[in-house]
């Protein structure tokens, strides 16, 4: 995923719980979610198979990336 803005904790930065990829069937606390905070222009890699999700954007602004997806 390129970031094409600044991620943060409040314009919604997506989420990822780590190591969640090697849980199996066994759903993690959404607790352990954390933020990928990042400038825009970074680039942040994970499994599709890690637990992860948008995060809750309470700016006043949009947030956008692109992402890429090879399957």
């Amino acid at each position: 995923m390129v970031a094409l803005d600044d991620y943060t904790p409040t314009n919604g930065a997506t989420v990822i719980i780590p190591s969640s990829h090697t849980l199996g069937p066994s759903a993690p606390s959404p607790s352990e979610a954390v933020p990928v905070v990042m400038p825009a222009g970074s680039v942040v890699y994970f499994l599709g198979t890690a637990w992860h999700g948008g995060g809750k954007n309470t700016s006043d602004g949009d947030r956008l990336a692109l992402t890429v997806q090879y399957c």
